[in-house]
This record gives structure tokens, C-alpha cells and sequence, in this order.
């Protein structure tokens, strides 16, 4: 979430995975869980890839019972816009989100994951990664004339900083 402090899995290295990530709640750190490097496979016989998780549950439990926050809903729609960019097969979700929230475009309220694509027309080496800006305006209802500078910085951003290509 933008702004936010509630959970997220942030790529970082860990001894024995190819691919891994923290897993926090908070700032904290709850866990890691990622894919199982190639070697650590063999040691096991594993044939095919493996993920494997390793979760604090000390950690967990200290936050139980969960705490609530109600916040009144929303009084003014959201403008959604749905982007696709080209970008380098090894580019994590986590480096572009860095990027579009680095932009710090007025009333952004959530940069969201939507998936990741590899094949044709995709060059090799390169991926299709989707994602969703949300804009809102907690005082008045947001026109899409507001909002397209904002996107259109976003994209100039990604396209030097990340090499990326809008996708059409």
C-alpha cells in the first residue's frame, strides 16, 4: 500500500534459495520463503522446484488477537489505470514499484500487482509486468485530465530509470 505500514514481501538473498523474499507485517520481520536453489535440490533428490517457507511463529502469535482500525469509506470515486511495461526478464515487481512511488504522483493511493506475462510477442529475456494506479482525491470527485499527467510521469520514470516500453 502506498504510504501504508501493513504487510509486504520484500526480494531479498537468502543461503540455499534461488529466489526469496521477507515476509513483514509492520516493519517486522515475520519470515522468509522463496525457491529452493538448484543444489539444495539435488542434496535432497528433489526432481522438480521447490518453495519453502520459514514463518516466526513467536512473532506471529505476539500479534494476536489482531488490533482493528475502521476508517469511514471513501466519499469520492477512484480513477483506475491499468499499465503493461516491457522490461528485462531479471526486473523484480519490487524495483518497478520503487520507481512509480519515487514519482510521488498526487493522490496516488495504491500501486497494485496485477501479473506478469513471458511469450510472444514478448522478446526472450523480457517480460510483460501489469500493474494498477489508483488515484483519489479525499475532497472532490478526480477528472481524468487530473490524472493523466500523473501517469504519464509515471511511465516517462520507468522508461529512463528501467528501460521499460509501454505495452499498447
Amino acid at each position: 500500500v502506498a504510504g501504508g505500514a501493513g504487510a509486504a514481501v520484500v526480494p531479498t538473498d537468502i543461503a540455499n534459495f534461488s529466489d526469496a523474499a521477507e515476509v513483514l507485517c509492520g516493519g517486522r520481520v515475520l519470515g522468509a520463503m522463496g525457491v529452493i536453489d538448484v543444489p539444495t535440490q539435488r542434496l535432497f533428490d528433489l526432481q522438480t522446484p521447490v518453495v519453502a517457507a520459514e514463518l516466526d511463529i513467536d512473532a506471529l502469535l505476539e500479534g494476536y488477537p489482531p488490533t482493528y482500525a475502521v476508517e469511514p469509506l471513501a466519499r469520492y470515486p477512484v480513477i483506475e489505470r491499468d499499465l503493461s511495461v516491457i522490461v528485462e526478464d531479471r526486473l523484480r515487481w519490487h524495483d518497478l514499484q520503487d520507481q512509480v512511488l519515487t514519482v510521488n504522483p498526487d493522490l496516488l493511493e495504491d500501486v497494485r500487482f496485477i501479473g506478469v506475462y513471458r511469450g510472444k510477442p514478448i522478446p526472450k529475456g523480457k517480460k510483460s509486468v501489469s500493474f494498477r494506479l489508483l488515484f483519489r482525491d479525499p475532497a472532490s470527485t478526480l477528472r481524468h485530465e487530473q490524472v493523466d499527467p500523473q501517469v504519464a510521469a509515471v511511465v516517462q520514470r520507468i522508461e529512463t530509470q528501467l528501460d521499460a516500453q509501454l505495452r499498447v
